[in-house]
């Protein structure tokens, strides 16, 4: 055993006979001095699969703390050089010597398969862009209005289980709409029959957006007496709660309607 090791087991065993350390640092230096004394069997110095180099060709360099050391600085610095061909074959045929021809083969053959890879990636990417332009292809409009119906269901349903016109009107915010449903939601409550205290009162956000939609749903309602019951409660009740909003919005609601 080298002499630094017997150092380090020696001051080991002197915290043994101290015993002012824990029990689980006792035992693995216990451990450790069975290991010792099994003489380090499962523990070698270099393991078999990185003792890459013969003994006979291994060269050791040892270095004292106390002599000067040239740091060979130069090194770090790029320096083309001159006669680079030449090199390069003198390093091949080094290479040759020490790994041998085999190594030649399998770096041919490990680049062929890279060659085979990406010509495989650049099928399969062929492939899914002839994907995507059949589902662009393949795209449907609705002109069943399903969409639509299913919008009211939920605006219908959201309302209704809503406690007051905030509650209410948060969830409403979070809807989804795809463009041109801006305006597709006012028959939401029309299977609603009742009086509802419920006011949607401070209405200023995209103030001319929804002055037109609260005049086309009312004008939707009083020509043809398709919209639902529940919004024109609402809008009388928005019309007397308002004092100084726009009343040109409003002028066409009649209360003899509702």
């Amino acid at each position: 055993m080298p002499s630094v090791a017997m150092v380090y087991f020696e001051r080991f065993r002197g915290i043994l006979h101290e015993g002012e350390i824990d029990k689980r640092v006792q035992f693995l230096i216990e451990g450790l001095f069975a290991i010792r004394k099994a003489k380090f069997q499962g523990h070698p110095a270099v393991r078999p699969e990185l003792d890459l180099v013969e003994q006979e060709d291994q060269l050791t360099h040892e270095i004292s703390l106390e002599e000067k050391i040239d740091p060979e600085i130069t090194l770090d610095i790029f320096k083309p050089d001159p006669q680079f061909l030449e090199s390069e074959k003198r390093y091949e045929e080094l290479k040759k010597t020490i790994l041998g021809e085999e190594s030649e083969d399998e770096a041919g053959s490990d680049a062929g398969s890279d060659d085979e890879d990406e010509d495989e990636d650049d099928d399969e990417d062929d492939d899914e862009d002839d994907d995507e332009e059949d589902e662009q292809q393949m795209k449907i409009k609705d002109e069943t209005e399903t969409n639509l119906v299913n919008l009211r269901r939920t605006i219908y349903l959201t309302i209704m289980s809503s406690i007051d016109f905030e509650e209410a009107g948060h969830k409403l915010l979070k809807i989804k709409l795809e463009p041109g449903q801006e305006g597709g939601g006012g028959g939401g409550g029309g299977m609603r029959r009742g009086k509802t205290p419920f006011r949607f009162e401070n209405m200023w956000l995209k103030e001319e957006e929804l002055k037109d939609l609260i005049r086309s749903w009312w004008m939707s309602y009083a020509i043809g007496g398709s919209y639902s019951h529940i919004l024109a409660i609402k809008l009388k009740a928005l019309k007397h709660d308002l004092k100084v909003w726009h009343r040109d919005v409003f002028r066409n609601v009649a209360t003899t309607k509702l």
